[in-house]
């Protein structure tokens, strides 16, 4: 008898101890990517996801944001740069505690996966890196996102108001990302791109007055978080024309600013960064000037260069009345890197009075060289074949800053600028 007493006895234990198991491991939830090896916990239950303070001004013109849905990623950090994603959920579905294997790891929060352009739709993300210890719970408490595209809206003054045609529009560039303002349109866009800091490239076209007007312009240094505002004026405008002969001939310039709204104030970005679009063939510089002048396709505004588009012309001319003693070409870019420009012979520092060992690779490419630009009043070369080995290395920004010293010290510096997508 008493031995039946201490086996049921023990079977109680037993199923009290396996219900405290089960209980344990119910409370540790998602076991991650742990696979039997030694492990410890990330404590999700103390995470906050919330907007930075400076999201307020976004947000009071588009919608109220909830951080509900919000993508919550983690990854496993490899020596290699070869992170491993082990875990997804949304915001709100989270678990209260993962269970993961040792190591580094970073956890992601994104709005959404943003799209090149969207009209309305800012995107926000946070990321932290942590480390997972062996039985030991992880807390990383507040992560505070913040906006990660680049907000663009467009206006014009009153007094441009009163000539627009119906037809105006205005484009928008950043990136591959593409928008059309109408002349009626007063929502904002938000671009996103990887290759920040970034080129944003408006284009006015349309009739004022009666006027054809085309303006295109080009603003440097788009960070991510920004909102650029594009205002439209008229300049220089003489409506009345010339009546005596009873005719009125306007003349009708357009200008336009893009400002950098922070929070209670703006700061104006290139107040003068017009280019007219009069001529958009290549035109002959100048040369009747003493310093140096380079002009050409790309030089203001950037060229756009598609993979696998039609090919785009990239022709520059050089006007010196005094000679040239040098000429040099520094090529800035996140994809055409040294090793890149190695392999077809080229470095991304070039002198074209002294090319040394890059002179055949220069000739191939279209550049001149040694006696074709030393002493020379003017030079014109075209490097259009550039253009599909910029397209093939994938989406970017590419700089090609050019140097033009003649030979009483005047130096002049343009940058070519072309934007592959």
């Amino acid at each position: 008898m008493k031995k039946i007493h201490y086996i049921v006895s023990m079977l109680i234990v037993s199923l009290v101890i396996l219900s405290s198991c089960e209980r344990e491991k119910l409370d540790y939830g998602d076991r991650g990517d742990v696979g039997g090896g030694v492990s410890g916990q990330l404590n999700l239950s103390s995470l906050s996801v919330t907007l930075a303070e400076e999201a307020t001004e976004v947000k009071s013109v588009t919608r109220a944001v909830s951080t509900d849905d919000f993508i919550i990623r983690i990854f496993k950090i490899a020596s290699n740069g070869e992170d491993t994603q082990v875990n997804e959920w949304a915001y709100k579905d989270m678990p209260d505690v993962v269970t993961l294997s040792t190591g580094r790891y970073r956890l992601e929060a994104h709005s959404h996966d943003p799209l090149p352009m969207e009209w309305e739709h800012p995107y926000y993300y946070v990321d932290a890196e942590f480390d997972i210890q062996e039985n030991t719970v992880t807390d990383l408490g507040e992560l505070i996102c913040t906006l990660h595209s680049v907000k663009v809206t467009v206006e014009y003054d009153a007094e441009l108001q009163k000539y627009m045609g119906d037809d105006v529009t205005v484009n928008v560039k950043v990136g591959s990302g593409s928008a059309d303002f109408t002349k009626d349109e007063a929502r904002a866009v938000y671009f996103y791109t990887t290759d920040f800091p970034s080129v944003l490239v408006s284009e006015f076209v349309g009739t004022v007055a009666g006027e054809s007007i085309v303006l295109r312009q080009s603003f440097t240094d788009v960070e991510a978080g920004q909102h650029r505002k594009i205002i439209y004026s008229l300049k220089d405008t003489n409506l009345d024309g010339n009546q005596e002969s009873g005719t009125i001939t306007p003349v009708i310039s357009l200008d336009g600013t893009c400002t950098v709204v922070e929070k209670n104030q703006s700061v104006t970005v290139d107040p003068e960064p017009v280019i007219p679009d009069e001529n958009p063939d290549l035109e002959e510089p100048d040369p009747s000037g003493d310093a140096p002048v380079i002009t050409g396709d790309g030089i203001g505004t950037p060229l756009t260069i598609s993979k696998g588009g039609q090919s785009v012309p990239i022709a520059i001319a050089v006007s010196a009345p005094k000679g040239i003693r040098s000429m040099m070409v520094d090529i800035q870019s996140n994809t055409l890197t040294p090793e890149e420009l190695e392999g077809v012979g080229l470095t991304d520092h070039l002198d074209l009075v002294n090319p040394g060992q890059y002179e055949e690779s220069l000739r191939n490419m279209g550049f001149p060289v040694k006696d074709g630009v030393q002493n020379q009043t003017s030079v014109s070369f075209d490097i259009t074949q550039f253009g599909p080995l910029l397209a093939i290395l994938g989406p970017g920004t590419h700089t090609f800053v050019l140097t033009v010293v003649d030979n009483e010290g005047q130096e002049t510096v343009e940058n070519l600028v072309i934007i592959t997508i």
